[in-house]
């Protein structure tokens, strides 16, 4: 099996990914990596991921509610909450009924492909759970799918931000 890793500080997020290691800056660098159809978006979803249940919604940056959207794969209409960070946006996809995130996109721009972070979770954890898989896809293409088995929440630490503060 291949470790996957991730550590954030107040100016940068550094990924392993098997003998892989990256770093990206908080501020600048995603569009980049998600026009290149790269793996760190999976960092950048985690880490959002980790923030919407720590703070909620409201303290990632500029948010609007969507509405309720489709999603191919799931079953029901999910809630869909935009949140632009810097460069880029992402469109949260919730379900309306434990309010769980399943879907992630990042957008460099709406002219490319997002990278889409797919999120499973096991039927019978509770609600707010860390989810068991994690999926990430460029158009129909899955190129990466790992089995999530626990957080460290040391890893989310920011000295200068507060824990989880986006900057």
């Amino acid at each position: 099996s291949t470790v996957i890793q991730a550590a954030y500080d107040p100016e940068k997020i550094h990924w392993t990914l098997g003998d892989k290691t990256d770093s990206i800056g908080l501020k600048t660098g995603w569009a980049t990596s998600i026009q290149k159809q790269e793996s760190l978006p999976l960092s950048i979803a985690m880490r959002l991921w980790h923030q919407w249940h720590e703070q909620g919604p409201r303290k990632l940056g500029e948010v609007t509610y969507i509405g309720q959207s489709p999603v191919l794969g799931r079953q029901g209409l999910l809630d869909t909450t935009r949140i632009v960070l810097g460069e880029v946006t992402a469109d949260v996809y919730t379900s309306a009924v434990h309010g769980d995130i399943e879907l992630i996109e990042l957008y460099a721009d709406r002219q490319s492909d997002p990278a889409e972070i797919y999120f499973d979770q096991d039927p019978q954890a509770p609600a707010g759970a860390l989810p068991s898989k994690v999926r990430l896809q460029y158009g129909l293409e899955s190129r990466m799918v790992f089995e999530l088995t626990g957080i460290d929440a040391q890893a989310f630490v920011s000295q200068a931000n507060g824990a989880g503060a986006q900057p």
